[in-house]
C-alpha cells in the first residue's frame, strides 16, 4: 500500500490546477533534474573520452540525449501549445501538424511522450511575427486614441462657446450694460467725470480790489 498524501502533496495538488503556476513548476523540475543528467554524465562521457573507448562514449552520449529528451520533451509540447495560440491570437498563420509520424522542419514528434512541439527555427519564426503584429496593434490602438480624444476636445470646445453664448446678461429688465460693464437703466445717462473748461487766451481777468479801498 502506498503512502497517504501529505498536506504538502495536496497543497500542491490544488496549486497546479492554475495552468500558469503548473507550467512553472513543470519548467523548474525539468531544468532540475536536467541539472542532475549533467552532472551524472558530463564526468563518464569525459572520462570514456579520455580512455579512447569510442563504442562506451556513444553509448553515454546516446543515454544522456535520450534521458534528456524525456525530461524536456513535455515541457516543449506545452510551450509550443502556448506559442501557437497566441499565434492565433494575432492572426500568424500557423504550421500545420503533420498527418503522418513523420517529423517536418517545422514539427518534431517525440519518441517518449508521443507529442508533436515546435522546432527551434519555427518557434523564433512565430515569435518573431507575434512582436509584428502586436506592435503594429499597438499603433493602430494608438491611432484610434488620439483621433478620439481630439474629437472630444472638439467636441468640449463647440459646447464651452455654446454654453457662453446662452448665458443670460445679469443686468435686470430695462437695464444695458455701458463700456464699463455697469448696469445702467435705459433712460439715464452714463456718469462721465466732469472736465475743467479751458480758460480762453482773451479773457479778462475778475477785478480784484485794491487795498487801498478796503475798509477796516
Amino acid at each position: 500500500m502506498g503512502h497517504p498524501p501529505t498536506l504538502k502533496d495536496r497543497l500542491l495538488l490544488q496549486v497546479r490546477r492554475i495552468q500558469f503556476i503548473a507550467d512553472w513548476l513543470d519548467f523548474r523540475w525539468a531544468r532540475q533534474e536536467s541539472r542532475k543528467l549533467n552532472e551524472e554524465y558530463k564526468t563518464k562521457v569525459d572520462e570514456a573520452k579520455k580512455s579512447g573507448d569510442r563504442e562506451k562514449y556513444d553509448e553515454l552520449q546516446f543515454q544522456w540525449s535520450g534521458e534528456s529528451d524525456q525530461v524536456w520533451h513535455s515541457v516543449f509540447a506545452r510551450q509550443s501549445e502556448q506559442l501557437t495560440a497566441r499565434a492565433r491570437k494575432y492572426g500568424v498563420k500557423v504550421p500545420s501538424l503533420p498527418q503522418t509520424y513523420n517529423c517536418t522542419e517545422d514539427w518534431t514528434l517525440s519518441q517518449f511522450t508521443g507529442d508533436w512541439f515546435l522546432s527551434d527555427e519555427t518557434k523564433q519564426r512565430l515569435n518573431l511575427a507575434i512582436r509584428t503584429e502586436k506592435r503594429q496593434s499597438y499603433d493602430e490602438l494608438r491611432k484610434w486614441a488620439t483621433a478620439i480624444f481630439a474629437g472630444l476636445a472638439f467636441v468640449l470646445g463647440v459646447l464651452a462657446l455654446v454654453v457662453k453664448a446662452k448665458q443670460p446678461d445679469p443686468c435686470p429688465k430695462n437695464y444695458y450694460r455701458s463700456d464699463s460693464g455697469e448696469c445702467l437703466f435705459a433712460l439715464q445717462k452714463p456718469s462721465t467725470p466732469q472736465q475743467r473748461q479751458p480758460t480762453p487766451l482773451n479773457a479778462t481777468p475778475p477785478n480784484k480790489p485794491s487795498p487801498s479801498t478796503i475798509k477796516p
